[in-house]
């Protein structure tokens, strides 16, 4: 390390203490001043002492460079756990969060009265099925939080169209009915929802963290 205006053994101590790693120090609670050995002094060749206060103000600077550095990895650890797909597979009552195509996790889910095929009109009681986007999230529905689906896409519309119906809308994946939560143990069990995708208060916490608005879903038979 070529360190202009330090002696040859004021560069090998403070070589020797960069080679040693600061986070461990950081992280252990540590308050050690790197330069201690020095006596708190950085001593230049030209013998010019440098102020002890201005060493503390250096190892302010450093600590608070090393904890944006920190931050910075908290928010790229978050980034990286959260999931860019949603894939419901009804006829198993899963639906599962992947990130590059791996699973995050897994949640038991139940749907409409009238499982079987894809939603194709208002008031059928039938889950959709294809391809969606979970365009928003509400925290204050009627349900503890819900993500809403893109019901109906273009070929939902154009097949209601054909049919002369409504294709319907709001479809959600949803928690529990508000003030409801404690039958979630008894709810969970059948398919209660009018087309819906409910999970438990619980698990959809747990989405609620790893899912943002604006990712796909792909709700399978």
């Amino acid at each position: 390390m070529n360190c202009p205006g330090f002696t040859l053994k004021q560069r090998e101590i403070l070589c020797a203490e960069i080679r040693q790693p600061l986070f461990p120090k950081m992280l252990a609670g540590r308050s050690q001043n790197p330069f201690a050995e020095c006596g708190g002094l950085f001593v230049p060749t030209g013998g010019d002492l440098l102020p002890k206060d201005n060493v503390r103000l250096m190892m302010k600077i450093l600590n608070a460079l090393l904890a944006f550095c920190l931050l910075l990895n908290s928010v790229a650890s978050l980034a990286a756990e959260k999931a860019d797909l949603v894939v419901v597979e009804k006829s198993k009552n899963r639906l599962s969060l992947y990130r590059n195509g791996e699973l995050l996790a897994s949640y038991h889910v139940v749907f409409g009265g009238n499982p079987t095929g894809p939603k194709e009109r208002q008031g059928d009681g039938k889950t959709p099925e294809g391809r969606y986007i979970l365009d928003s999230k509400k925290s204050n529905s009627a349900y503890y939080k819900a993500f809403h689906v893109s019901y109906p896409n273009q070929q939902d519309l154009a097949r209601a169209k054909k049919m002369g119906v409504s294709p319907g809308g709001d479809i959600m994946v949803h928690g529990q009915k508000n003030g409801l939560s404690w039958l979630s143990f008894l709810a969970q069990r059948v398919n209660w929802t009018k087309g819906c995708i409910a999970l438990s208060n619980a698990d959809i916490d747990a989405m609620w963290k790893l899912v943002d608005a604006g990712t796909p879903i792909d709700i399978l038979p």
